[in-house]
C-alpha cells in the first residue's frame, strides 16, 4: 500500500477532564501540577508545497499570565523545530473552534493565513476574528483536504479530512468533535464548556468522522485507528 501521508503530530494534546471523573477545579489543578495542561493536539499537513497547521494548542488556558504565554510559545517553537519548521514557514492555520486551548498560540503565526468555519468569526476575540478567513463545508484548504462542519461540542465546530495522493487512505483531524478515544468509548459525554451545543449533533458528527476516515486524530490525545468489522465501526483501544 502506498501510504504517502504528509501528516505529522507536532504536539499531542492532553485532557484535563476524563470520563467518569468528578469535574472540579481541584482535580484540574492536580493534573496541571503533574504537567497535564489540557492543551489541544497540533497537527501539521504538508501538501503540494503548502504548510498548514490545524489548531495551535495552548496549555493551562485559564492561566492568562505572560509567563504562561511565553512557556506555550517556547514549547511550540521547539516542537515545530523537531520537524524542521518555524512559525514563519507555516502558510495557513485552521482553528477548529474558538476555545483558547486550540487557538492560544495563534499569534505566533502572523505571516500565515488564519482560517475558521464560515459564520464563526465573531466567536473569536476581536483581534483574532478580524484576521480570520471564513471557509465553508466542503472547501479545500490545501491539496487532498476537505473541511467538514462537525457541530456538537460547539455549534460552529470544524474538522478536516486529509486524503493521500493515492486516494486510498483518509485521516480525520477531528478537533473536539472527538476529544479522545477514552471519551469516545465512554458512555459519558463532555459537556462542561458553557457553549456546548448538542449531544445529538455531537454523536452525529462523530459517526460521520468515523465513517469517513481510517485514522482519527482527536482534539486531545494520540491518533487511533477506526476498525471496521461486519459492517460495524469498532475502535482499537
Amino acid at each position: 500500500m502506498d501510504w504517502g501521508i504528509n501528516v505529522k503530530i507536532i504536539h499531542v494534546g492532553t485532557a484535563q477532564t476524563d470520563p467518569g471523573n468528578i469535574i472540579s477545579p481541584q482535580f484540574n489543578r492536580v493534573k496541571a501540577l503533574m504537567g497535564i495542561g489540557g492543551g489541544a493536539t497540533v497537527t501539521y499537513i504538508q501538501s503540494d508545497g503548502c504548510n498548514m497547521l490545524i489548531d495551535t494548542g495552548f496549555e493551562n488556558e485559564m492561566d492568562s499570565s505572560d509567563e504562561n504565554k511565553m512557556r506555550n510559545h517556547n514549547r511550540l517553537q521547539f516542537e515545530l523545530a523537531q520537524s524542521g519548521l518555524t512559525p514563519e514557514s507555516i502558510d495557513g492555520v485552521l482553528i477548529t473552534h474558538a476555545h483558547r486551548d486550540h487557538y492560544g498560540n495563534l499569534d505566533m503565526f502572523k505571516h500565515a493565513n488564519w482560517y475558521c468555519l464560515k459564520g464563526t468569526r465573531d466567536t473569536y476575540p476581536a483581534f483574532i476574528g478580524k484576521k480570520m478567513t471564513e471557509v465553508a463545508e466542503g472547501e479545500k484548504l490545501c491539496q487532498g483536504t476537505k473541511l467538514l462542519h462537525t457541530p456538537g461540542h460547539v455549534e460552529g465546530h470544524a474538522s478536516l479530512l486529509y486524503t493521500n495522493a493515492a486516494e486510498n487512505f483518509t485521516i480525520a483531524i477531528a478537533g473536539d468533535a472527538i476529544i479522545d478515544l477514552a471519551w469516545l468509548n465512554s458512555p459519558h459525554y463532555y459537556h462542561c464548556n458553557g457553549d456546548f451545543y448538542s449531544k445529538a449533533h455531537m454523536v452525529e458528527s462523530q459517526e460521520r468522522l468515523l465513517r469517513s476516515a481510517a485514522l482519527i486524530i482527536p482534539g486531545h490525545g494520540s491518533p487511533f485507528w477506526v476498525r471496521r468489522s461486519s459492517g460495524k465501526q469498532q475502535l482499537n483501544e
